[in-house]
């Protein structure tokens, strides 16, 4: 049973790769119209430039491609929308991503599609990744702390290390792309299931 105050507490919850699996369904589309071969075993770093060997503009446009062409061969993450169902019983959760508020609509629709729209009471598109807006880029900690967030569900180690810097618990689901942070904060969880159990044992 999870502790609660008075008032509903707020779990932030990053979308790529956390409720969206966008790493898997994007290399193997890489590996269809690139010619490469890499395993998911490979993404072993989050800096997509160093790790496709492309510089920020083509990244920019092999993402564009992807996202508006072929979003749909996104999949939910393993337990996602399971583990949302749970959570959003207990807490009021918000989502918080690095995309561009460009694609909020393209990125709704997704998770609508996908059964978990429903369980969150706000959205915050950070514009962090790859934005055509980069004077409105946010840090997810900011964004936390705005909404009173006791804690982040976030896979990658740049955003989770400045959250947990900042005095917000981070729940991370292990990728070889963020095997080598630590923190304090940083709990590092293997499944939705162990995401799930440990929020509910900590709040």
């Amino acid at each position: 049973m999870a502790r609660h105050s008075q008032h509903t507490l707020i779990v932030a919850v990053d979308f790529d790769d956390v409720v969206a699996g966008f790493n898997m369904a994007f290399h193997q589309w890489h590996n269809r119209f690139y010619d490469t071969r890499f395993l998911f075993k490979d993404l072993v770093t989050f800096d997509m430039c160093a790790l496709y060997g492309i510089d920020a503009a083509e990244l920019s446009v092999r993402c564009n491609r992807f996202v508006h062409e072929y979003h749909h061969e996104i999949l939910p993450v393993d337990g996602a929308a399971e583990g949302l169902k749970v959570l959003h019983e207990s807490y009021q959760l918000e989502l918080v991503t690095s995309r561009c508020e460009s694609i909020r609509t393209l990125t709704i629709n997704w998770m609508e599609e996908a059964g978990v729209s429903s369980y969150f009471s706000a959205s915050h598109f950070t514009c962090g990744f790859n934005s055509i807006y980069p004077e409105r880029k946010r840090r997810k900690i900011d964004v936390c702390r705005e909404i009173g967030a006791v804690a982040l569900i976030e896979d990658a180690a740049h955003n989770a290390l400045e959250v947990a810097q900042g005095g917000v618990e981070v729940f991370m689901p292990e990728y070889p792309w963020n095997d080598n942070v630590q923190h304090g904060l940083i709990n590092r969880l293997g499944s939705w299931g162990e995401i799930v159990e440990t929020i509910e044992r900590v709040y």
